[in-house]
């Protein structure tokens, strides 16, 4: 990997490149990454990389590209993002988890007081093979005082599959737990409970 910084080392623009020539199983992957530090709270990321290779036996390639934007506050951290991977993309290691995915999101952290916080998330993500799509919301608010913390919150997901079948779930969370013994140990509970038809798919 090589580097270039400017700007008082605030921009950075890298290139990645790999080469794996292992008999049967090589593996090419080149990459683009920049990265500004607009402040001192705020940070964008951008990358874009292809990649060829072999997985057990079998050729594969694909592309990968993502945007963030991070601020961290004193009391406000926030993040969103853009994230698209294909489902080819990679060396044969990587996690299948965010493969073949286009992603959206949002979240956000809150300092609400001395007692309170709040913490949230809205994301959007859609399938690249069978264009299914999935919105997800959620939202917490806590509670610190002491030793004894409580929470509780809201989920909302929502599934739409190329068919047109269409899955939503609404859930609510709740939780408590305090320390006892100087610390020493933590009780806890926690749970949630649907409040629509369909809760399977959170």
């Amino acid at each position: 990997r090589g580097s270039l910084r400017f700007a008082d080392d605030s921009v950075e623009i890298g290139v990645t490149h790999v080469h794996d020539s292992t008999t049967g199983a090589g593996a090419e992957l080149t990459g683009v990454d920049f990265r500004w530090q607009i402040n001192d709270e705020t940070l964008l990321k951008a990358e874009v990389a292809d990649s060829n290779a072999v997985v057990t036996s079998v050729a594969q390639s694909g592309k990968a590209q993502g945007v963030e934007l991070e601020h961290t506050g004193e009391n406000v951290d926030v993040r969103a993002f853009i994230r698209e991977v294909d489902q080819g993309f990679g060396l044969g290691y990587q996690s299948q988890a965010e493969q073949g995915l286009r992603r959206l999101g949002v979240d956000a952290r809150a300092r609400i007081g001395e007692k309170f916080a709040f913490e949230g998330e809205a994301g959007w993500q859609q399938n690249l093979q069978t264009e299914a799509i999935r919105n997800l919301v959620r939202g917490q608010l806590r509670y610190e005082h002491g030793d004894f913390t409580a929470r509780g919150g809201f989920a909302h997901a929502e599934d739409k599959f190329e068919d047109g079948e269409k899955n939503t779930s609404d859930l609510a969370e709740f939780g408590i737990s305090r320390k006892v013994l100087d610390g020493k140990l933590l009780l806890r509970d926690s749970g949630s409970t649907a409040i629509s038809n369909d809760a399977d798919n959170i």
